[in-house]
């Protein structure tokens, strides 16, 4: 039977090295794949700042959007990417025959004027430049040569520029004069009269925004030597979740009496509507809104490390087969050994038995004359400690006194009741632990204060002859009940007289 046994697990291990080295042998010719991409990427169409401008004509602005951008995929079909990238936004409002008034002004001759400006032909181009942080779950198809993919997440856009520009505008200003009510329109010394062709810059405020974003197309593959080059053709959405700007707005016109001349407005982008009112803007919430085409040419890269990882992993599958072989060896070996010291083991057990069960006779004989002797010293030391206790119950039976027949303030204890405490000495020596509660008591002769202390004088002083005789103080506690707890009514002076006590009790 050992033998049939022995030659079953021989081929059960021999199959298991075959089966082995077939799946190391599929594995082999396994495709490498691409975990890592790195891309880049143009994109261009709608990149425009959403607003809604109190007056003038707004219009839609286009820009265009290029980066870097890697992705890592998880599995061949998900993947998680990110990079940077620059992103412009651009958008527009034409004013014409829009009127600015600016009050309160002082001439050179210090005369009050109101400076009243009339924009035509006055457009406005605003744009921000921003730094775009991706990061998005990409999807694509099972498909080897041409793919479909989605992504789907956000971006994080940080402005690096925010800058309005005017081309070749037209202006009139004039001054009305209040203290003449007349009104100056050509001295352009001034800066009053009519003028084109200006030109006007500046930059204005712009906070961080944040993005929902969603791109789909095709990845199509490049054929080259690796196969790892690949052409993203597709649509995308960057919708912004916040404003870029504030409600803090600024003058949209200025005059210095020094330099009258010079005309240079601030953009409309937070900007007042009127000099008169701080919180009218020329424009709402600014949002940047991107949608368009986008091209990315990306780069696979296998992940090495998991390519690593795979390589040591067959080796170590090698490694398990050479051991495989060396152990179906050895365990050949070992049976061949086992099957020649089996009847040696066999007669050595049967010896070792019978020499056991001889044991195993005396030793009951042995564990039944222990038990049994525990058990009478079990039943001798129970009987011990039922004595104590029924001697400890004695010695508190002994104790526990009423000592009475005290004259009205008599204190100190008759002759025969110390003469009877002193009996009681030796006990309390005998149990250290024992500690006793001596109460005094009065009939209800005399106020309530008095007896209170003449009882306490009574507890007290029995406590001092008990201390007296050796019994530490701290085991005894004198306390006074006064008349509260007679023993018989105070209606006799006998009844009285068997209230005047002192009663000794013994506390756990």
């Amino acid at each position: 039977m050992n033998r049939i046994i022995t030659f079953m697990v021989s081929i059960a291990l021999s199959l298991s090295v075959c089966i082995s080295a077939d799946a190391q042998a599929r594995r082999s010719k396994k495709k490498v794949e691409l975990n890592h991409e790195i891309s880049l990427y143009g994109a261009g169409g709608l990149s425009n700042l959403s607003y809604r401008p109190a007056t003038g004509d707004k219009a839609i602005g286009f820009g265009i959007d290029a980066g870097l951008g890697y992705t890592y995929f998880i599995k061949p079909q998900w993947g998680i990417g990110t990079g940077a990238g620059i992103a412009v936004f651009n958008a527009s409002t034409a004013l014409d025959g829009f009127k600015y008034e600016l009050p309160d002004l002082v001439d050179y001759e210090n005369d009050v004027f109101v400076l009243h400006t009339t924009f035509d032909a006055w457009k406005e181009k605003q744009r921000i430049t921003t730094l775009m942080i991706p990061l998005m779950l990409t999807y694509r198809s099972e498909e080897e040569e041409n793919r479909f993919y989605v992504s789907v997440g956000g971006k994080a856009g940080f402005p690096l520029a925010a800058s309005y520009r005017v081309n070749n505008g037209a202006v009139t200003k004039k001054a009305h004069l209040i203290k003449y009510d007349s009104w100056a329109e050509t001295q352009q010394f001034m800066g009053f009269g009519s003028f084109t062709g200006l030109d006007s810059k500046g930059t204005f405020d712009a906070k961080p925004a944040f993005f929902a974003s969603v791109e789909a197309g095709m990845q199509w593959k490049v054929k080259t030597p690796k196969n790892n080059l690949f052409l993203y053709v597709g649509a995308y959405l960057d919708y912004g979740l916040n404003p870029v700007t504030n409600n803090e707005y600024r003058p949209f016109l200025s005059w210095d009496p020094d330099a009258p001349r010079d005309f240079n407005p601030s953009g409309i982008v937070n900007a007042r509507l009127n000099d008169a009112d701080a919180s009218n803007g020329f424009t709402d919430k600014v949002t940047p809104v991107a949608a368009g085409l986008k091209l990315r040419l990306a780069f696979g890269i296998a992940d090495h490390v998991k390519e690593k990882r795979q390589k040591q992993k067959q080796q170590e599958e090698k490694r398990k087969q050479q051991a495989a072989e060396q152990a179906e060896r050895q365990f050949q070996q070992a049976e061949q050994r086992r099957f020649a010291a089996e009847e040696i083991k066999r007669k050595r057990e049967e010896a070792e038995r019978q020499k056991l069960i001889e044991q195993q006779q005396l030793s009951a004989e042995e564990a039944e004359r222990q038990r049994l002797t525990e058990q009478e010293s079990t039943f001798q030391r129970l009987a011990a400690e039922e004595a104590e206790i029924s001697e400890y119950r004695k010695a508190v039976k002994e104790i526990e006194r009423t000592y009475a027949e005290f004259t009205i303030d008599q204190i100190e204890m008759n002759p025969s009741a110390r003469a009877d405490l002193d009996k009681k000495i030796e006990l309390l020596q005998r149990y250290p632990n024992m500690h006793l509660l001596i109460e005094g008591h009065t009939c209800n002769i005399g106020g309530h204060a008095k007896n209170v202390r003449v009882g306490q004088r009574r507890a007290d002083y029995a406590k001092q002859y008990l201390v007296n005789k050796g019994v530490a103080p701290e085991r005894i506690i004198a306390v006074t009940k006064a008349e509260t707890e007679p023993l018989v009514p105070n209606a006799s002076e006998n009844n009285r007289r068997k209230n005047r006590r002192i009663e000794i009790k013994v506390v756990e």
